[in-house]
């Protein structure tokens, strides 16, 4: 089923003045039961609460340590109370506020029993809780010889004031191609390599690999609840297509220390894109699944959900097409959006997408899902 996008409001944008404009967009949530949208301004540090009608309704927050100030919020969710949940990475604490933006307490959480310093942030459950990511990558490997690594991967429960619950899950990452260069770790993707995924939906997270359509949902305990299955399998892979993201993937790189020179970094352009293009060789050599294309390469969830999962793009695509599937894995839909546009809130019947306008300006938009199963028309 084609699921309808009609716009409803516009936020931001080059023409926006005063307390209504906002620069760098890092998170977007939705409140349905005030009829609101919140939007973290990562230049300021601030939490702006709009009405559906695109009207400014309040503000909080600002740059700092103390109650209700934050140093990089990351990312925000609705609990199924209603209250706003903030995270900052560099503080590592939750902040929560009402759904008029009144401050109602904060914690740091517990990082003791995660390995990285600073570990990824998954998502908040319906409660509050939420859930960390962190992977072992370059630590420890120094002596290693180049070639294909896969990583170990822990999730890691929290509760709603930071208390470490339970490890999840413990997952064997997809392949990266590992470098070791003048004593110097780094991974670079393969061609067309696959990714570990995980989004929380509800009171559980799923996780899944971009190579196929199946996510495994785990409970908040860390019990394997079931598998969602859409039943779509991948494409192979033309050997035009892998030659143009190789080419894709080379002038990238070309492009990055063609910069680093510019700020006077010393880098030998020749020796980065020969061995880069040497390294992807190997690795689309040594892993035969690379001759299909992911099936996805992004997902996203509301708080319940519903759940929205991005067809791997072709090199060439304008737009894109999202799967839409509901919190307990039923298929609602399909939409499509253009390429360059990110989903920055799912709620039931409702996306907040993010543009850049003709002047480059962030833009969000407020769009009502219509014509899906379960979309609320």
């Amino acid at each position: 089923t084609e699921i309808r996008l009609v716009e409803r409001a516009v936020l931001g944008g080059f023409e926006a003045e005063g307390p209504d404009a906002f620069g760098k967009v890092n998170s977007v949530a939705v409140l349905p039961g005030e009829d609101a949208i919140a939007v973290a301004d990562g230049t300021v540090q601030e939490i702006l609460l709009f009405g559906l009608d695109g009207q400014l309704i309040g503000r909080t927050g600002g740059r700092g340590g103390g109650p209700g100030e934050f140093r990089a919020v990351r990312q925000m969710s609705v609990s199924r109370d209603g209250r706003l949940e903030v995270w900052d990475v560099q503080q590592s604490r939750v902040t929560t506020f009402d759904a008029s933006l009144e401050l109602e307490g904060a914690h740091r959480a517990d990082l003791e029993p995660v390995q990285a310093m600073f570990p990824e942030f998954v998502g908040f459950f319906a409660d509050g809780g939420f859930v960390l990511r962190d992977g072992r990558s370059e630590i420890g490997m120094r002596d290693l010889p180049e070639g294909i690594r896969q990583d170990t991967v822990r999730l890691y429960a929290y509760s709603s004031t930071g208390r470490f619950e339970d490890t999840l899950a413990v997952l064997v990452d997809e392949p990266k191609w590992f470098r070791n260069r003048d004593g110097g770790w780094g991974r670079e993707e393969l061609i067309f390599g696959r990714e570990l995924t995980s989004v929380v939906v509800g009171d559980e997270v799923w996780v899944g690999s971009t190579g196929t359509w199946t996510f495994t949902r785990y409970g908040a305990e860390g019990v394997v609840l079931g598998d969602v299955d859409l039943g779509v399998r991948p494409r192979p892979a033309s050997p035009e297509e892998i030659q143009d993201e190789r080419a894709r993937r080379i002038d990238a790189v070309r492009v990055r220390d063609v910069r680093a020179v510019a700020i006077g970094a010393p880098v030998d352009l020749q020796d980065v894109v020969v061995r880069m293009a040497e390294a992807e060789r190997n690795a689309i050599r040594e892993v035969a699944s690379n001759d299909t294309l992911p099936a996805y390469d992004l997902v996203v969830a509301g708080t319940d959900g519903p759940v929205l999962v991005r067809e791997y793009p072709r090199p060439l695509d304008i737009s894109v097409r999202w799967v839409v599937i509901d919190g307990a894995g039923l298929p609602l839909g399909r939409l499509t959006l253009p390429r360059d546009t990110e989903i920055k809130a799912v709620a039931p019947g409702m996306l907040v997408v993010l543009e850049r306008d003709a002047f480059d300006a962030p833009l969000a938009r407020i769009l009502e899902m219509r014509g899906g199963a379960g979309t609320g028309s």
